[in-house]
């Protein structure tokens, strides 16, 4: 979840399953994570730190033996825009600025329970510490990529083009706001739209940038009920080509 105003960009918080049990939780960032401050061009330069905890029950992570679990990351990220010029992809050439982002972090569980003497203890295996290189081009009127490439301690992977979910430096002018809502989502994604783009399609995209539904708009509702779990991009389209991109979270 972000915010993007006039300043810049925001990083607020996430919907996450920690466990990997499907337990969804909203995570919130403390303080706010600064991604961009506009104007964001060749030179930008952008550092923040933040955490998020969450308290919940051994049940909760699998160890019902477990009173109680606490659980701390805490993120670091910088961001530098190292170039501008054209990046060359399938889908053409485009005019694009280049960023390196270095994420880093530490996650730190503590158990407390009758193992441990009713007092608070690192878990096995904790902290644990990650470090991942990133590489984004973007246009210089889109918070969305053209394309990324990461890096972490594997090597390169994960190199994805998005061309078609950016809105473009020509199309700029050329959208509208859309308010989805429940956001995380149990199945149904309710629109706002202003009166004139109430007749559109929309297209659903996962994070790898591919397409997972399309469709037409009905009654300012979206069923998600055949969407898996997780976040996704929501583009919708009028007739007369105008657009709209947003994000939101599948529970």
């Amino acid at each position: 979840m972000m915010r993007i105003d006039a300043s810049g960009i925001t990083f607020l918080g996430s919907v996450s399953d920690l466990t990997g049990n499907g337990s969804y939780k909203p995570l919130v960032i403390n303080p706010e994570l600064l991604g961009m401050s506009f104007p964001y061009t060749y030179g930008s330069s952008a550092t923040a730190s933040g955490y998020f905890e969450l308290f919940e029950t051994g049940a909760f992570i699998g160890e019902p033996t477990i009173d109680s679990v606490h659980f701390k990351s805490t993120i670091y990220g910088q961001r530098d825009v190292l170039a501008s010029g054209d990046i060359i992809i399938p889908s053409g050439t485009f005019p694009a600025i280049l960023e390196r982002s270095i994420d880093s972090g530490i996650d730190t569980l503590w158990v407390k329970g009758a193992a441990t003497g009713n007092m608070w203890v690192v878990a096995p295996g904790f902290p644990e510490s990650s470090l991942d290189s990133s590489f984004y081009w973007y246009t210089n009127n889109s918070n969305q990529p053209y394309a990324h490439a990461l890096f972490d301690d594997t090597g390169l992977h994960d190199v994805n083009y998005f061309k078609d979910m950016i809105t473009g430096i020509s199309e700029v002018n050329n959208s509208f706001n859309t308010v989805v809502y429940p956001n995380p989502s149990n199945g149904i994604l309710n629109l706002t739209l202003p009166p004139t783009t109430q007749n559109c399609t929309f297209t659903i995209f996962n994070t790898n940038g591919q397409i997972v539904a399309k469709g037409s708009n009905t009654l300012n509702q979206i069923n998600l009920t055949n969407l898996p779990a997780g976040m996704y991009s929501l583009q919708l389209t009028t007739a007369d080509g105008k657009t709209s991109t947003t994000k939101f979270v599948r529970q």
